[in-house]
């Protein structure tokens, strides 16, 4: 195994005189009880919290006395196998693996078990084979269905007369795409942000009409009120010599657009049930025609409530919405409306191109470090300028970081304002806005021959704990499952901002989002001894499960089904369950090198002392044959001892050097798992008390890679710690990992996503934790093929069956989890 980063450790660890004393009777104590969350050697009770834990070593040490020549002679078996093993008649061999085990760096490597029940080969069908479909829509199944063309027009228009430089009139007229351009010479466009229109509300006096809708803080008629503010406002800009104060404008502003305004007043069938649904499924389909709205325009308006504000800087309102980016990334003219600081009112500055005005964004983007801003605003300019992937990913981690920024957690509308964005793009009844992740899962598979999904997986942390809890706060009414039904893409969270030096990021894998049917009622869960239950939505796409296909199929309707990640080509390290003592160390560790062959030496100088007396007794025929035979049984017997305490003792000083472990930096509540120890923030000075010979190094101090131990978000913290190297790193996680998935190049480092497997997930491993490796790490990886990633929520707990029970009473005493037929690493 690799040596290579090894930290000035001692050939021997020699304490000073002030602490001898008590460094002897700590290792003595060790003999007896060991320290705590350290796992012991013995045959049994092997942690120091278990009850027979002090009884267990007694047994061991009472071996090693009684069976003292035994115990010294064990340790040689594989040193003497390939001499003496061809002239036995039992195989030597097989006592080796048992008296040296070999100690892997990858824990996955320590399974034998290499059957086909643990690789999931369910088939799985894609996405694209079944377009999601709302419930008002007919979903098409039929491949060559799933690409939508450009050139969505809007379907209604505002005709707004005015008369000397103000407001008089508007109407809604039906959008003719063939007679409209030539006849009326195009339409504007009004870009703005709410907030800016309701500050024009308030300054005119006006007030609610409708009290505040659940789930909104405005009616549909309160919405349009306001966005005629805005509306009487651009009218009345002066500063546009080439306006005509006497005209009929065409404008696309959309509160007035995007549903059908002939039907009558809004007023008259916002609280009508029927009415309310029809009127949604437009405004759904409209907000998806954005992008194509906007890039139809003559010309793009721009407005936001700042005095003296040209809409180009990263802390303009108007910037910060998440449809900014589809309402000006591909805009030929702009103009943009400033509140005037002398006299109320606004002035409508001359137009200019949108590259120019895109250009500006982008000077602002790289002041304020905002490099994805910077790079949409980039590509949208010089297009090809980056790769697809570059571009794609860019665009998509902005779009999402803005609509957490817009309180939008549950991303309803980012389907839409990417719909048109990127190369391939969707039809709009398959853009539901029931599921935002599942809206730009779809639209991620439209797009996979331009991007590789293990991008976005490799930036995004953990999902603000805060966030949701505020969140559940204001949705405790709702029933748990339509509330688990929206977090169909947990597989995937807030994405980190980009810094200097660790703007590197190369997928290592190739990954994109499935789907797969969740179980069937508590006697199926039970059925199947599953311990906890995924969080779900509904959808038509189906991968079958082992058991019960047919009956799947025939209720196929009537299935959940829930997103994971599917990622292909997976390597991965086991995280090893524990810290354990080496108790072959003084063979196995390096720093024990020197202690080992004198300990030898000398047990050899007294094993032949020992041969010769009772070779003198056998051969010689002496009057004091019976007493030189007892003393050389003595001497060898004595020796023995010696040498069986000596490597007891000399166990008790060292670690095994086994690989990546997970360490709790404080003691986790309510978790009563044996390995519930705090190491706290410098566990370094814990391991010294532990093991003086090991020394460690903080991987992510002095290099570029993501930190994401500041993505807390509520999470609990902990350290990765390699015992072969001395690497050290910080991390945040969810739960106890015990696998370690390989990602991308990130920075000058590795991501890895952090796993917890367990049979009871019925092959999907849920998503714990994120972490920046050295790169060496990929030489130690395993191969899975490929691997489903999703979070999971913790369902009612089962009752235990007696014999659950009795087994668990066991595993309390020590006994391991193999022997019992259960998971190993529950410890």
């Amino acid at each position: 195994m690799r040596e290579a980063v090894k930290h000035s450790i001692h050939s021997d660890w020699v304490p000073s005189a002030g602490s001898s004393s008590s460094s002897s009777i700590t290792l003595l104590k060790r003999l007896l009880k060991e320290d705590h969350g350290i796992r012991g050697s013995t045959w049994f009770a092997r942690r120091s919290q278990d009850n027979l834990h002090v009884f267990a070593n007694i047994i061991r040490l009472f071996w090693a006395v009684v069976f003292a020549p035994v115990v010294a002679v064990l340790p040689f078996i594989p040193v003497i196998t390939p001499f003496v093993d061809p002239f036995i008649p039992f195989d030597l061999t097989a006592l080796t693996p048992k008296t040296a085990p070999e100690i892997h760096y990858n824990y996955d490597l320590e399974s034998d078990d290499d059957s086909d029940e643990e690789i999931d080969t369910d088939f799985q069908k894609a996405i694209l084979h079944d377009p999601p479909k709302s419930s008002t829509t007919v979903g098409h199944t039929q491949d060559s269905e799933v690409y939508a063309t450009t050139g969505f027009d809007p379907r209604w228009m505002l005709k707004v007369t005015v008369r000397n430089g103000q407001y008089w009139s508007h109407e809604q007229v039906k959008f003719d795409a063939e007679n409209f351009t030539r006849r009326h010479g195009g339409y504007t466009a009004l870009s703005y942000d709410m907030s800016a229109a309701v500050e024009l509300f308030i300054e005119a006096g006006d007030q609610r009409m409708d009290p505040k809708p659940k789930g909104a803080d405005w009616s549909w008629r309160d919405r349009q009120r306001i966005s005629k503010r805005l509306l009487l406002e651009y009218c009345s800009a002066i500063g546009d010599a080439d306006q005509n104060p006497n005209r009929e404008e065409f404008i696309w502003l959309d509160e007035f657009c995007i549903s059908d305004g002939n039907r009558g007043p809004i007023e008259d069938f916002q609280d009508n049930p029927i009415w309310r649904s029809v009127i949604k499924e437009e405004r759904n389909a409209e907000l998806g025609r954005l992008v194509d709205i906007f890039r139809g325009a003559q010309t793009v308006v721009v407005f936001c409530h700042e005095e003296g504000c040209d809409h180009t800087s990263t802390t303009c309102s108007w910037g910060q919405r998440l449809f900014t980016l589809s309402e000006i990334l591909h805009a030929e003219k702009v103009k943009t409306m400033t509140r005037r600081k002398d006299t109320r009112g606004s002035r409508l500055n001359c137009s200019e191109s949108g590259r120019s005005f895109r250009e500006r964004m982008m000077h602002h983007a790289e002041r304020a470090k905002m490099w994805h801003l910077h790079s949409v605003m980039r590509q949208s300019n010089n297009s090809g300028s980056d790769t697809w992937q570059m571009a794609i990913h860019a665009l998509v981690v902005e779009a999402i970081r803005r609509d957490k920024e817009s309180k939008y957690f549950y991303h309803e509308y980012i389907g839409k304002a990417l719909n048109g964005l990127l190369p391939r793009k969707a039809h709009l009844h398959h853009l539901t806005g029931e599921d935002g992740w599942r809206d730009l899962a779809w639209l991620l598979e439209l797009n996979q021959g331009f991007y590789n999904t293990a991008a976005l997986a490799a930036v995004c942390c953990l999902p603000d704990l805060t966030i949701q809890e505020e969140k559940m706060e204001e949705k405790k009414k709702m029933e748990r499952k339509g509330y688990i039904k929206r977090r169909a893409g947990d597989w995937l969270g807030p994405p980190i901002e980009p810094k200097a030096g660790s703007e590197r990021l190369e997928p290592l894998v190739h990954a994109f989002p499935v789907l797969v049917p969740c179980k069937e009622g508590k006697k199926e869960e039970k059925a199947n001894d599953s311990k906890r239950k995924p969080l779900v939505h509904a959808s038509p796409v189906l991968v079958p499960c082992k058991e019960g296909e047919k009956e799947e199929k025939a209720n196929n309707s009537k299935r959940e089904f829930m997103s994971v990640l599917n990622v292909v080509g997976a390597e991965t390290i086991g995280l090893h369950p524990y810290l354990r003592r080496d108790s072959n160390a003084l063979f196995t560790n390096k720093d024990a090198k020197k202690a080992k062959i004198i300990s030898m030496v000398l047990l050899a100088v007294f094993y032949l002392t020992g041969a010769a007396f009772i070779v003198a007794a056998v051969v010689t025929g002496l009057p004091s044959q019976t007493t030189l035979l007892i003393i050389g049984i003595i001497i060898v017997y004595l020796s023995s001892l010696a040498f069986s305490l000596f490597r007891l003792i000399k166990s008790t000083l060292y670690l095994e050097r086994s690989g990546w472990v997970f360490l709790r930096e404080e003691k986790w509540p309510d978790d009563r798992s044996k390995g519930n120890a705090p190491w706290t923030n410098d566990p370094e000075v814990k391991f010294r008390t532990l093991d003086p010979t090991l020394h460690f190094t903080r991987w992510d101090e002095d290099q570029m890679v993501p930190k994401w131990e500041e993505t807390a978000n509520g999470y609990k913290r902990g350290w990765l710690a390699d015992l072969r190297t001395g690497t050290l790193v910080k991390t945040v996680v969810s739960e106890e990992p015990d696998t370690m998935m390989v990602l991308g190049i990130h920075g000058s480092g590795v991501t890895y996503m952090l796993l917890k497997r367990s049979e009871e997930s019925n092959g999907i491993a849920r998503r714990v934790g994120m972490a920046s490796l050295p790169p060496f790490t990929l030489a130690f990886t395993k191969k899975v093929g490929s691997m489903r990633i999703r979070a999971y929520e913790d369902d009612e707990p089962e009752k235990e069956s007696p014999w659950k029970r009795f087994k668990h009473f066991l595993y309390k005493q020590g006994f391991p989890y193999s022997i019992l037929d259960d998971d190993s690493n529950k410890g």
